[in-house]
This record gives structure tokens, C-alpha cells and sequence, in this order.
């Protein structure tokens, strides 16, 4: 029988979990970015990863929410929100990240399985979708949006 993940939300102290994991986020991707050879291993696997720890965190706190909310989780929840908004867009239309996932799959794309191809591609889809390619002033309109 599979086992579940346990987790303990400390809704006194998970904004600031949430806010230092972010701010922890991006200084990795800064990391990532100023790497010379990019690689689906040595970049896309680390945000992948980076994204899975974010889920990790806040997935509890939503599941609570939905089945077993109080006023106090709808507050943590909702003031979550925005700070995750913010650093997705931010994320999704970075355009040196957008770049490299392009160049990975133009260098690795005979020599990566079926499951990573894909990964890459619906990443490459979400950055174009979310207007990584665009200028600042359509970015901007976007964000707004």
C-alpha cells in the first residue's frame, strides 16, 4: 500500500516558509541561468525539482483549506495567493529561462526520452502561453491581466 507524505502546517509561521522558499527560488534560478552549458540535467531537472518543493509546501495548506477551513487557514491561504502569482508570472515569462529550455531542446532533443521531450515542451508551450517572448510592454499588459 502506498504510503502518504506527512506534513505539519504551522499556520503561524507558513508565510515565511512560503516567502523564504521563494526568495530561495530565485537565487537558484539566478544560479541556473548564469551556468555556461545548459542541460536538461544540470537545468531543467533543478527547476523541476524547485517546482515540486513549492507544491510540497503549499498542497497541505490548500488541501486544509478546501476540507477543513477555518478562518485563520482562509487568511494564510488567500494571503498565499499573491505571492504565488507573482513569483509564477515572474517565473513564466522570464525570457533567459525561456531561451535555455529552446536551446535544450534544440541540443538534447535526439538523446532525451519520451517523458523528458514532453516535459520541455509543455514548458516551452507555458512560457510562450504566459508571454515569455513578448516585450516588457506587452508583459507588463499581460501581468495586469
Amino acid at each position: 500500500m502506498p504510503q502518504f507524505l506527512e506534513f505539519n502546517v504551522n499556520l503561524e509561521t507558513f508565510l515565511d516558509e512560503l516567502k523564504a522558499l521563494i526568495k530561495s527560488h530565485e537565487k537558484r534560478i539566478e544560479e541556473l541561468l548564469a551556468q555556461e552549458s545548459k542541460s536538461f540535467a544540470n537545468f531543467v531537472k533543478p527547476l523541476e525539482d524547485m517546482d515540486d518543493a513549492l507544491s510540497l509546501l503549499f498542497t497541505p495548506l490548500s488541501h486544509l483549506n478546501s476540507v477543513c477551513n477555518t478562518k485563520e487557514t482562509q487568511d494564510i491561504y488567500a494571503a498565499c495567493l499573491p505571492i504565488l502569482t507573482e513569483y509564477s508570472t515572474k517565473l513564466s515569462q522570464n525570457l533567459e529561462v525561456y531561451k535555455a529550455y529552446k536551446a535544450i531542446e534544440e541540443i538534447e532533443k535526439n538523446s532525451l526520452n519520451h517523458e523528458q521531450q514532453r516535459v520541455l515542451k509543455l514548458n516551452i508551450q507555458n512560457f510562450e502561453l504566459s508571454g515569455a517572448h513578448l516585450d516588457e510592454e506587452k508583459k507588463a499588459r499581460l501581468q495586469e491581466i
